[in-house]
């Protein structure tokens, strides 16, 4: 993939260094494209960077972000530095909001300076719908369903997604927004309120008692990170052959990025127990903020549009999670 003949494609990954960015980075450098990271490292993570990215270490709410978009000039924008926490966005909610919202506008803004030939944001199926439990009687979620978001963190999403739809407008701003479901595999961090699985594994291979938020009964689409980051490569793939108006499908240029299936959390820990070989049980403590009954995405406009389906299994997925934490686990305590 080149921009003009005998150039590869430049493309800036903002929290390149954190869990889905890295696979994301990786994935792009295999394909033979040039990568520039920037990220705080305030949750990510420098083990996690390909050596082969340039790295600048700073905060997209900074002047030196400025600086780096300007001495760069990529060809395409990954936007995926975010606050992600659901939990967080509920104690702290102008943080989630200057990070997720201020933050974007930032980069919208400098990639229309820099004239960026398309941007890639990182949205948030799993929130942006709100409850299908109470609205949508097929259980999963259309692009086009009302984004009714019940957390500040769903709703910081929507907002940008609500600029960038603006920008594309106003500015001819080039853009797709991916709302993910609830990513999950190698190097996602167990030692947040973030990423179940990962938090459960991590106790189960450690032997450690762990807790349920509610009652367990909350079902969720997770989709493998690996996955993830090629709806990424094709995303931009996309971006690069469609010119003008054309890519804005029905007025919008949101995809879900989801298996079109939901697993309890309940199931989600008798799955991991047998993987494992874990002999405990888990205690169960009041529900979260924030956390919503049933999200289940429909990935057929993804397909369609993007090229892209699923390929990893929720088992082989668990597997390759499983794996990569009992190595890490190995060598030191999270």
């Amino acid at each position: 993939m080149a921009s003009e003949i005998g150039k590869k494609v430049k493309v800036l990954v903002t929290g390149g260094a954190g869990f889905i960015g890295s696979h994301i980075v990786d994935l792009f450098i295999a394909r033979d494209m040039n990568v520039v990271v920037v990220d705080n490292l305030s949750t990510g993570n420098i083990n996690n960077l390909n050596v082969k990215a340039g790295f600048y270490q700073c905060d997209i709410l900074s002047e030196a972000f400025e600086h780096v978009m300007a001495k760069e000039k990529p060809d395409y924008v990954c936007h995926h530095a975010a606050q992600v926490s659901v939990a967080n966005s509920t104690k702290d909610p102008e943080i989630d909001a200057e990070i997720n919202i201020t933050g974007t506008l930032r980069v919208i803004k400098l990639c229309l300076l820099h004239n960026v030939a398309g941007l890639i944001f990182a949205s948030s199926g799993g929130t942006v719908y709100g409850d299908l439990k109470n609205k949508n009687k097929n259980l999963s979620a259309l692009e086009n369903l009302p984004l009714l978001p019940l957390s500040p963190y769903g709703i910081s999403k929507v907002t940008a997604e609500m600029y960038l739809r603006y920008f594309h407008y106003e500015e001819g701003l080039k853009y797709i927004a991916l709302r993910y479901g609830n990513v999950f595999g190698p190097r996602q961090r167990p030692d947040g309120d973030a990423g179940v699985i990962s938090i459960f594994a991590n106790k189960m291979l450690k032997k450690e008692e762990l807790t349920i938020h509610g009652d367990g009964n909350y079902f969720r689409d997770y989709v493998f990170v690996g996955d993830v980051a090629e709806v990424n490569y094709k995303a931009i793939q996309k971006m690069q052959y469609i010119n003008g108006n054309k890519y804005l499908i029905n007025g919008f240029n949101s995809y879900n990025i989801g298996t079109n299936e939901g697993t309890n959390v309940n199931s989600l820990f008798c799955t991991l127990r047998d993987i494992i070989g874990y002999d405990g049980f888990p205690s169960y403590d009041a529900a979260r903020k924030g956390d919503i009954r049933l999200s289940v995405l429909n990935n057929k406009r993804a397909f369609k549009i993007l090229g892209w389906k699923p390929k990893i299994s929720f088992n082989e997925g668990l597997m390759l999670t499983v794996s990569w934490l009992a190595c890490e686990n190995n060598g030191r305590i999270f």
